[in-house]
């Protein structure tokens, strides 16, 4: 059960798997950097200038040391195609595949127009060519 979480492009699939007796999600299928995780947060959890703090474990599959980013999306009318705004929330550390899982933990403050969004999204994603 991946709820709230999905994939944000058609030929990608999110995956629950399971390690040790821990489940994590999988991405599998992308073919474009910004191809990956996406989550919906819900209106209500947004406060305007309150710092909010994000905080996810990662695993790149890679042996090129890279690095993932957090990128949120808002818009306040979603009949309004031209009322969207992104904001790079920052990158994750660098790893490899030997890092195994890296802890990511970043905090953003919303400004008075993102807080009066009605659809909020989040996307984890990593560099082109890389399996998450």
């Amino acid at each position: 059960f991946a709820q709230p979480f999905s994939t944000n492009a058609w030929k990608t699939k999110l995956i629950v798997e399971q390690e040790n007796g821990n489940n994590y999600f999988s991405i599998k299928g992308r073919w474009g950097n910004w191809h990956g995780l996406q989550y919906h947060l819900p209106a209500a959890c947004v406060n305007e200038g309150i710092a909010h703090t994000f905080s996810v474990k990662t695993r790149i599959h890679s042996t090129t040391p890279s690095h993932a980013k957090i990128i949120m999306f808002a818009q306040t009318d979603p009949n309004i195609n031209a009322d969207k705004s992104w904001s790079l929330l920052g990158h994750c550390p660098t790893q490899t595949i030997d890092d195994g899982w890296v802890q990511c933990t970043l905090s953003y403050s919303f400004t008075a127009h993102q807080a009066q969004a009605e659809l909020i999204k989040f996307y984890y994603e990593v560099p082109e060519d890389i399996n998450a």
